[in-house]
């Protein structure tokens, strides 16, 4: 799931460099490399994957809690 582009407000502003599916999380999580300014956690993203834009999510890492 690399070099996927990401986009906000119709503008491509990096991309993912690593990617994929985590089973414990039962979802999709990523890491990419944006502008400064659009890194904030809740930003609200788009990436594009096979020709469609599917919403995203900035979130902080790590991506789970060791309990």
């Amino acid at each position: 799931m690399e070099n996927y582009k990401l986009f906000k407000d119709g503008k491509n502003i990096g991309y993912v460099t690593s990617g994929g599916y985590s089973p414990t999380l039962k979802k999709t999580i990523g890491l990419a490399l944006v502008k400064t300014d659009l890194s904030s956690i809740g930003t609200e993203l788009e990436i594009e994957i096979r020709g469609k834009l599917l919403k995203t999510i900035v979130v902080s890492t790590p991506f789970y809690r060791n309990v």
